[in-house]
């Protein structure tokens, strides 16, 4: 009856493994695949609002001399009110950023694992970009663990994950909701959407439409009441 046992758990434990493996595998290649398009854009959207926060005054100025006087001030109020969004946008995944950064941080040195501050900061850099998370890192790293025999250094970067997930999807929405002054509940499903129908850049210029208009829609309720 022992050794019945013994070998049905070995069975078992041989086809979870090679499960996890080719899950992984698959995944990995997905995310290799999508990987340059999503750097590309983030890169390119990180550019272009650094671009537009040095030289808003200029394109201010510039868009203003086209419109009629009395509109003017609308318009550049309009603008400034894109740009703060996009500002406490960008500062909401700065902290989004250190709080992974330290959960990782503390997870690798709790599993001895060498260069832990370089290896954290990757995966709390990948984490923030639309699509690829801390999986496009940790995942691997648990496959390579589970190929070399490695079973609890698996284990420890697969709860490591689990941990970054779950955390993610509670947190992330209250910081980003609060930062641009949306309800945790629309930050969430506005960047679902954004990311279901426009991919990566969705996920990030759906919510600060979403917030913009909110606030837009607030500023005329408080004129009519006014």
């Amino acid at each position: 009856d022992d050794s019945y046992i013994s070998s049905a758990a070995h069975s078992l434990i041989n086809k979870a493994t090679a499960y996890l493996l080719t899950r992984t595998g698959a995944l990995a290649t997905s995310l290799i695949e999508k990987t340059g398009s999503i750097i590309c854009i983030s890169v390119l959207f990180i550019i272009c609002t650094i671009w537009l926060s040095i030289d808003l005054d200029r394109i201010k100025r510039e868009i203003t001399r086209f419109i009629p006087q009395k509109s003017r001030n609308t318009v550049s109020s309009f603008i400034c009110r894109v740009q703060k969004i996009i500002s406490d946008f960008v500062g909401a995944h700065i902290i989004l950023f250190a709080l992974t950064f330290v959960q990782t941080y503390i997870g690798l040195l709790l599993m001895r694992i060498p260069f832990a501050i370089a290896l954290a900061s990757l995966v709390s850099l990948v984490d923030i970009l639309p699509l690829l998370g801390a999986g496009a890192i940790l995942l691997p790293l648990a496959a390579v663990s589970a190929i070399t025999g490695q079973f609890g250094r698996c284990l420890g970067f697969l709860t490591l994950l689990g941990i970054l997930y779950v955390t993610r999807q509670i947190v992330e929405p209250h910081i980003v909701g609060k930062k641009i002054g949306l309800p945790p509940f629309f930050s969430f499903i506005s960047t679902f959407t954004g990311l279901y129908l426009f991919g990566p850049s969705g996920a990030i210029i759906i919510p600060i439409t979403v917030a913009v208009i909110k606030q837009e829609l607030i500023d005329k309720k408080e004129d009519r009441v006014t």
